[in-house]
């Protein structure tokens, strides 16, 4: 049986803000999206980390020590994170989305993120982290299924996602209105055939991604 993920934007979204220029790990939160994924996901939240977080707590400049996904992020660049004080931030993390679904009885987090430097800014990726024994950690993409979800984050954004999923077409979109039927089975996104138009379209989507 095919994949298929259906996401429904919710009214209400949860907004917090970092105070006292100290961490708030609410924020990770972002704006929130519930999405109901039909049939074989059980759980699945989408999150745009610069909604409200801007320039804060979605950029990385220390490690973190509380158990989220993004300490595994920040595990990866453990040495890099190190070299930084608080008057000279050298390597930082730059945060763009997330997101946390349910695959066979285990959460994964899907982080689409940045790392710059003072001597390289590099291209966008996507962090891969899982939760086994209540720990998170990273997780290569070995699955075909892993792979498709990690390719989306990577040619999309949150607010392109949504696009896609708009049961209207605003004729401010041209573009998307047109791949729309493309990607689209009863009003759910298809994910295979989503990965295919947002990878073979890059060019021409690159426009819509809000950051």
């Amino acid at each position: 049986m095919k994949k298929i993920i259906t996401l429904i934007i919710v009214l209400s979204f949860a907004l917090s803000f970092a105070q006292n220029k100290k961490v708030d790990y609410s924020i990770f939160l972002g704006r929130k999206a519930k999405a109901v994924i039909a049939k074989e996901y059980k759980f699945s939240n989408l999150y745009d980390y610069k909604i409200n977080a801007q320039k804060v707590d979605s950029l990385i400049v220390k490690p973190y020590n509380i158990n989220i996904p993004e300490k595994a992020l920040t595990d990866k660049y453990l040495d890099n994170l190190k070299v930084n004080k608080k008057d000279s931030i050298i390597f930082t993390v730059n945060l763009f989305s997330k997101l946390s679904i349910d695959i066979n009885n285990k959460r994964y987090t899907f982080i689409k993120y940045r790392i710059n430097n003072k001597e390289l800014t590099e291209e966008n990726q996507v962090f891969i982290a899982v939760k086994e024994n209540n720990l998170w950690q990273e997780q290569i993409a070995n699955t075909k299924e892993l792979q498709l979800l990690e390719s989306i984050m990577l040619y999309s954004s949150f607010s392109l996602l949504f696009k896609f999923f708009s049961h209207t077409d605003n004729p401010k979109y041209p573009e998307i209105n047109k791949f729309k039927p493309l990607v689209k089975i009863y009003n759910s996104l298809e994910i295979t055939k989503l990965e295919k138009v947002l990878r073979e379209n890059e060019s021409i989507l690159k426009k819509y991604i809000e950051y």
